[in-house]
């Protein structure tokens, strides 16, 4: 909700794209001790619709180690055009990669202060393309009121925004293509 409340809001939270129709797909299931669990068999069953419903851009917020599978998924998505932006979240070290803002094609984002600083444990690998606000961001909350909130998935929200601008405006032709390790 808090994500969705920055990319296009709703009648009572603007957001940067209001009235931009948003999907929003959920790769998480719950598991045997009902914990909620990402798996490969839902991540693919969640970007694999969202390709199918002719999105131009998506915006992801998880991390994981690198698979194969998803490797050439999002290879694919990237040759067909279709934009996406992910949260680099912290995975094992400042330096280690974080998938899927490391895979090929997917342009990472991180977070930073308000005052133009890296977080204290923000990564910071050659994956990392962009560096936006993502502490102490503004977004909805339950009850209609507001609330303050860290991480790289609010600041991934604000060039998913910028990106969306960018393909409604024509001027946006080809998915960011920068070397990736």
């Amino acid at each position: 909700m808090a994500v969705a409340s920055i990319l296009v809001g709703k009648p009572e939270w603007i957001g940067l794209l209001p009235g931009t129709k948003l999907l929003a797909t959920n790769m998480f299931e719950l598991n045997n001790d009902g914990r909620k669990v990402g798996n490969i068999s839902g991540l693919l069953k969640s970007v694999s619709w969202l390709f199918q419903e002719n999105v131009h851009i998506m915006n992801l917020s998880f991390a994981g180690a690198v698979h194969k599978v998803m490797r050439k998924v999002f290879v694919s998505f990237h040759n067909q055009k279709c934009f996406m932006v992910a949260a680099v979240w912290i995975w094992g070290g400042s330096d280690v990669p974080a998938f899927t803002a490391a895979y090929k094609g997917v342009t990472g984002v991180t977070r930073i202060n308000d005052h133009g600083l890296a977080y204290a444990t923000t990564n910071s690998g050659k994956f990392v393309i962009f560096a936006t606000l993502g502490v102490r961001v503004f977004t909805a909350g339950s009850g209609g009121r507001g609330r303050l909130r860290i991480g790289a998935s609010f600041a991934a929200a604000f060039n998913t925004a910028v990106m969306g601008l960018e393909i409604s405006k024509g001027r946006a032709k080809q998915p960011l293509h920068l070397p990736q390790p």
